[in-house]
């Protein structure tokens, strides 16, 4: 739905090949910002969840109500949840988590790193990157209609601000 009107991915946009694997369509050509029909399928999709389970908490923004973008808040702008997932490209760096995989301890915490990782290998995959470029990932739920993230700017450099650095979105 775009502006109340039932939209056809397939029929409003072109079609190109992303990475290897994936066909992905084009919605907005200068940034790009793309589709990917089925870049998780359902099982990954509720792992995700799963995983995240209780740890969902309302999405915060930074530099909320014209802060200095070094706070971090809850703000009506942002009224999703999200959950934050374990940095996998860390973990798998660190030879302690290999240690706990192979002794078959905190079974939860591998699985969260073994999916995180397999989807940010998908994610790298589509603009031929390594999977340690792709920021740690993090799920964002809206549990009813009303729930938004209004019109916003992720990268402080849009601002006049050398507040982050944000290589891949």
């Amino acid at each position: 739905m775009l502006n109340g009107e039932e939209l056809s991915i397939e029929d409003n946009f072109s079609k190109r090949k992303c990475g290897s694997n994936n066909e992905c369509f084009v919605l907005v050509e200068s940034k790009p910002v793309l589709y990917v029909p089925d870049f998780l399928n359902s099982t990954i999709a509720e792992e995700l969840q799963s995983l995240c389970g209780p740890r969902f908490q309302r999405s915060p923004i930074r530099g909320a109500g014209g802060q200095d973008g070094t706070s971090v808040q809850a703000d009506n702008v942002r009224t999703s949840e999200s959950c934050a997932m374990v940095p996998a490209a860390k973990y798998l760096d660190n030879p302690k988590f290999h240690e706990i995989k192979e002794a078959g301890s905190m079974p939860e915490m591998v699985r969260e790193v073994d999916v995180t990782w397999f989807v940010s290998q998908q994610a790298a995959g589509l603009i031929d990157v390594s999977p340690r470029m792709v920021e740690p990932l993090q799920v964002v739920r809206y549990l009813e209609p009303s729930q938004e993230y209004q019109v916003h700017h992720d990268h402080g450099g849009f601002y006049g601000k050398a507040t982050e650095l944000r290589p891949w979105t």
